[in-house]
C-alpha cells in the first residue's frame, strides 16, 4: 500500500514540477503515512502541528468554531491533493483550524522545516511549493469574493465547480456550513435547481 501512496504523491508533485530522482529520494526520507478513521480529528484547533500534508485517499474538512459554538467549514480536501502550506494553517505551530476526516483517509505527512530545507536544495520542490502557495491564495481570494458578493445559489454552483462530485459524498449539513446557509436553505436551492 505504501508504494502506491508514494507513487500517488510523486505523480502529484511531478504534474506540477517534475522532480529529479535525488529530490524524490530526499523527500521519501522525511515522509510518514498515517491512517485517519472516519470522523476522527486529524488536527485540533490550537493543537500542535508541524507537518505538510498530502491527502492520498479520503475526504478531509477544515473548520473552526464560531463564537456561538457552531462548526463553520472553510474547505474540503479530496484524494490526491495537498493541504494548504503549514504556515497558512498555523501560528507558532498551533493550528488555526480543525481538520477532520469525513471518510477513512490516508495522509502523507512531512515535517515542514525539513521540507523547506529540501525546497532550497531542489529547484523542482521550490517550484512545486511556490505553485501550491499561488493556488491557495487564488482559492482563498475566490472563496472570500464568493462569500461577500454572491448569492447562496451562486455559492452553491461555485461549490459544485470547486469540488466536482463531492456533494454526493458528504452530508448536506457540511455543504450548507461551507456556503454560510442553513441545511433547509440548501435543500430549497437544490430543489429549485433540479426543476430547471
Amino acid at each position: 500500500m505504501s508504494d502506491q501512496i508514494f507513487q500517488g504523491l510523486k505523480h502529484h508533485i511531478d504534474e506540477i514540477a517534475a522532480m529529479s530522482n535525488d529530490a524524490w529520494t530526499d523527500l521519501e526520507g522525511i515522509v510518514q503515512i498515517s491512517e485517519i478513521e472516519n470522523e476522527e480529528l486529524f488536527v485540533s484547533e490550537g493543537g500542535n502541528t508541524s507537518s505538510e500534508v498530502y491527502l492520498a485517499s479520503g475526504i478531509l474538512r477544515a473548520f473552526y468554531h464560531s463564537s456561538e459554538g457552531e462548526e463553520v467549514n472553510v474547505a474540503f480536501y479530496t484524494e490526491n491533493k495537498i493541504l494548504p502550506p503549514h504556515y497558512f494553517r498555523t501560528k507558532n505551530n498551533r493550528s488555526d483550524l480543525n481538520i477532520q476526516a469525513l471518510s477513512k483517509s490516508m495522509v502523507v505527512e512531512f515535517d515542514a522545516v525539513q521540507f523547506t530545507a529540501l525546497r532550497y536544495k531542489h529547484s523542482s520542490l521550490m517550484k512545486y511549493g511556490n505553485i501550491v502557495v499561488e493556488r491557495e491564495l487564488q482559492y482563498k481570494t475566490q472563496r472570500e469574493l464568493l462569500l461577500l458578493t454572491k448569492s447562496a445559489e451562486e455559492r452553491y454552483l461555485a461549490f459544485r465547480s470547486f469540488y466536482p462530485g463531492l456533494e454526493n459524498r458528504i452530508s448536506q449539513f457540511h455543504i450548507a456550513s461551507y456556503l454560510g446557509i442553513t441545511p433547509v436553505s440548501l435543500s430549497r436551492i437544490r430543489k429549485s435547481m433540479s426543476k430547471v
